[in-house]
């Protein structure tokens, strides 16, 4: 029998997967490229490069315990305007970092072809979709109300809300148990091939890796590549009918 000959639920990864995460960063980093560019110099792709290069770093900071969610964005904003010599207190650094967030959420948009996808699959008879998410629970949650799918994605586990992050496999665990199924009946999807779908294999789930890109790269075995969420529901109603 192949790996996961049923699905009975399908698990989501938000950003990067549902929404169209980049645009909505960059456009964020050049409204507040645009009121500081004189005290950081250089071109607005530089400066782009460094937003994203401290956000890697105090977001894991947020996923290894170290910070809380509002402490990564204070850490972000001492640590670039130190840069430039400039000292910030608390209340000074996230007002900066309001400047962005207000012009990141205002670009919050789905990808075309997710509700099609999600339409699909909600023909296909028992079948449930889920998400699971790293992050921060209320934006997370705050973007799935924004796009109108909160009422169409249960359950939804964020790594906030637990203390435990992707690729961790218990963070696959516990949606699989709020689902009530075991992970040999559910599916994960994800863009970033080692956090998602690696990991929700190594998890017991079906992996399937959304490699909207199209990168040069051989998933391991028993990991699924898909090149858009429009090709989802044929991969999956195949796997359906008894174990």
């Amino acid at each position: 029998m192949t790996i996961a000959a049923t699905i009975e639920i399908v698990f989501f990864d938000v950003d990067g997967t549902l929404l169209d995460h980049d645009p909505a960063v960059r456009a964020g980093v050049e409204v507040f490229w645009a009121e500081h560019r004189e005290l950081f110099g250089g071109s607005r792709e530089q400066f782009l490069e460094r937003w994203q290069a401290l956000a890697e770093k105090h977001v894991r900071r947020y996923f290894d315990g170290e910070l809380t969610w509002r402490g990564q964005r204070l850490a972000r904003m001492r640590e670039m305007f130190g840069e430039a010599g400039v000292s910030l207190t608390d209340a000074e650094a996230y007002r900066r970092f309001t400047v962005y967030l207000r012009a990141y959420e205002e670009a919050w948009r789905l990808y075309d072809d997710v509700l099609p996808c999600l339409d699909a699959l909600a023909a296909l008879p028992g079948m449930r979709l889920g998400v699971v998410s790293n992050g921060d629970p209320s934006q997370q949650r705050r973007k799935l109300d924004r796009a109108g799918l909160s009422d169409r994605l249960r359950p939804v586990v964020i790594s906030g809300d637990i203390g435990i992050s992707k690729p961790d496999a218990r963070i696959f665990a516990e949606a699989c148990r709020l689902a009530n199924l075991p992970p040999r009946r559910s599916a994960y999807v994800g863009d970033l091939l080692e956090t998602d779908a690696i990991a929700a294999r190594d998890a017991g789930l079906l992996g399937i890796w959304l490699d909207r890109a199209a990168e040069p790269a051989d998933p391991p075995p028993n990991v699924r590549t898909i090149r858009s969420l429009t090709e989802l529901p044929a991969l999956l109603e195949p796997r359906r009918g008894k174990a």
